[in-house]
């Protein structure tokens, strides 16, 4: 077959989606059993090859892996602190483990939307905050939630 024919054949098949889901549809109730009996094979070769093993030893570099994710953002996150002055600059309050990462202008959540990955989020805000942008502050819990209130930032769920 030459790539003419293929790429005619391609075309063809994005430009007739409803014919091409017919046929298939057609093709799966004529051959329902023949089309089992393939999965089955497909999955009974599957569970031998991913035996109990090899399944422990994906968990376990799962639990590494994510253990390493965790402290690689806990270290960012610590930077970041610091950087900003290590204290809620509304109350002074000095645990970093109730500091929050605040936008100035309460644009966090479009900001966040367009980010799919919170780690990759974090990590574009730190390169803001050590490039010297004034568009965050440090706020404790406490405070960054009586700001959205009093801004209007709180979103539907929060309300009540």
């Amino acid at each position: 077959m030459s790539i003419s024919r293929t790429l005619y054949n391609r075309e063809w098949r994005h430009r007739n989606k409803d014919k091409v889901r017919a046929n298939r549809k057609r093709y799966d109730e004529r051959h329902r059993d023949r089309i089992n009996e393939q999965r089955r094979k497909r999955e009974a070769k599957n569970r031998s090859y991913y035996n109990l093993k090899s399944h422990n030893a994906y968990l376990k570099g799962r639990e590494n892996y994510l253990k390493t994710a965790r402290e690689k953002n806990r270290k960012i996150r610590l930077e970041a602190i610091n950087i900003l002055g290590g204290k809620c600059v509304k109350c002074g309050f000095k645990d970093w483990r109730a500091l929050q990462i605040d936008h100035v202008k309460g644009e966090g959540m479009k900001e966040r939307k367009k980010t799919h990955c919170s780690s990759s989020y974090y990590r574009k805000v730190f390169e803001e905050i050590k490039n010297g942008s004034d568009k965050y502050q440090l706020l404790c819990a406490n405070c960054n939630w009586i700001k959205r209130y009093e801004n209007n930032e709180v979103s539907e769920w929060s309300k009540y």
